[in-house]
């Protein structure tokens, strides 16, 4: 992840300094994919529609730089898009329903509604000022609505993703991007206070449980881009196998492509309980991890990121 290029007044930046930062990056065989605004109105070379700040996708500015950093690799980018809902792309339960309405209301009031995000997605495809796509994804908690003391503290995480806050987040099915500063912290000699410790092991807990999935924000992303937009079919053998056939990913950002072992990481299908299945990728079989549950009686196949048979 890059969180943009740095922090720089409001004349400061320029194109050259982007080549030079991306040409070390790709020197050191550092690569990338989600981009992330830095704060502040100062920062030109932030990117989006949102704010006429942003103006590192505008060819007009000196700060331009989203050609050249669409071709190092970034594809996925946070704009600005704040929310206080819990679970994208989950159920719509009457608190999320309300926070969207309070949330509309706000942006109405405050903030021009070019490429706001009030329909609880986590990502939404935005086309730049020069025309680039890129899928614009979307952070809690939107500070000042909801949890926490307004601020994206380590003190504020018990606030921010207490148990009622998991506990409505599996209860929707839905993604958060969480973002919070662990470094602004009580310092030396805990760091964190106790509270934040049990917060922590609170969501560590549950997720070595089974029932929370936390993963890199890059995990998260590539992971909805592939559910979402994968394009397979099944077949059913005469012995009951379900075979599987992975044909392409195709969105309006990337376009039509075969995906790889890796992009489909995490990536399930649910069977009858009866059924056992094969899934393949341009011909090849791939590693699936398959399970059968009681309740409900199903079998799910989850695919690792491997090859069924190293090559």
């Amino acid at each position: 992840m890059l969180h943009s290029f740095g922090h720089f007044g409001p004349d400061d930046f320029r194109r050259e300094l982007a080549v030079d930062a991306l040409a070390f990056l790709e020197e050191k065989d550092i690569h990338a994919q989600v981009w992330v605004n830095h704060y502040g109105g100062e920062n030109r070379h932030n990117m989006g529609i949102m704010w006429e700040t942003q103006q590192g996708d505008n060819p007009q500015s000196k700060a331009y730089h989203c050609d050249l950093t669409k071709r190092y690799g970034i594809k996925y980018l946070w704009s600005s898009n704040l929310t206080d809902c819990i679970g994208q792309n989950g159920r719509m339960d009457f608190y999320n329903l309300r926070t969207l309405v309070y949330e509309f209301l706000l942006d109405l009031r405050y903030r021009p509604l070019r490429n706001r995000n009030h329909t609880n997605q986590l990502m939404n495809v935005v086309s730049l000022d020069d025309g680039t796509k890129m899928f614009d994804f979307v952070r809690y908690p939107l500070s000042y609505t909801g949890h926490g003391t307004g601020y994206q503290w380590a003190g504020d995480l018990p606030a921010q993703l207490s148990d009622e806050v998991l506990d409505k987040l599996i209860a929707n099915k839905g993604y958060i991007i969480y973002y919070v500063h662990l470094g602004a912290n009580d310092g030396p000699p805990e760091y964190f206070s106790k509270p934040t410790k049990a917060a922590l092991k609170n969501i560590a807990d549950r997720y070595h449980e089974g029932v929370l999935w936390v993963a890199p924000t890059t995990r998260i992303l590539r992971y909805h881009t592939a559910h979402k937009y994968l394009r397979w079919r099944h077949e059913i053998k005469e012995n009951g196998t379900v075979s599987i056939a992975i044909d392409s990913t195709s969105n309006s950002v990337d376009g039509k492509y075969l995906p790889t072992p890796d992009q489909l990481k995490g990536i399930t299908f649910k069977l009858k309980a009866s059924k056992t299945c094969t899934v393949y990728l341009d011909g090849k079989m791939l590693a699936v991890d398959i399970r059968r549950n009681d309740a409900p009686a199903r079998t799910t196949a989850t695919l690792t990121g491997e090859w069924a048979e190293r090559r």
